[in-house]
């Protein structure tokens, strides 16, 4: 594992937590309770665009990205995984 991938040394089961906020039009004070989930977890999110994976978790943006900070991942991987279909569908192609 390299630096490039630094989530291969975590292991898959690794729990993460995010703890989300109130948003402004809640009425009442009471916090959402803290969300958890694996790595594998997260990892099945990484072929859709940020956007759309905060929005299957339930979370804003920038909580997802926080999270992703958190564990090591600078960006969110989405744009290398569609890259690399992209490579292996053409390398399939000419062979």
């Amino acid at each position: 594992p390299g630096p490039e991938n630094p989530t291969n040394a975590l292991a898959d089961d690794l729990v993460l937590t995010i703890f989300p906020r109130r948003r402004g039009e809640q009425k009442n004070n009471a916090a959402k309770a803290p969300m958890r989930l694996t790595l594998r977890q997260l990892k099945e999110l990484y072929h859709f665009p940020l956007d759309d994976a905060a929005r299957r978790l339930g979370i804003s943006i920038t909580a997802l990205k926080n999270l992703c900070r958190n564990i090591g991942l600078a960006r969110w991987p989405y744009r290398k995984v569609q890259s690399f279909k992209k490579r292996c569908l053409a390398v399939g192609k000419d062979g």
